[in-house]
């Protein structure tokens, strides 16, 4: 849905005179791109919020 929303509002590849399956096909693989590089982004995130709380559990355990 994402997709389709994104690109219909003109993010991706254009259609110019006709209709071009491989217009769509590389629209796709920039959107899929995208989403992995969010996802691994929010992975990362998580990764150190993860690390930086189980650094200060430690440390409460400690005291």
């Amino acid at each position: 849905m994402l997709f389709l929303f994104n690109f219909k509002a003109g993010f991706y590849e254009r259609f110019y005179s006709y209709f071009d399956p491989q217009t769509i096909i590389k629209s796709m693989s920039s959107f899929l791109q995208e989403r992995t590089n969010i996802i691994d982004e929010h992975d990362r995130e998580m990764r150190r919020i993860k690390a930086e709380y189980e650094k200060n559990l430690l440390q409460l355990l400690k005291k």
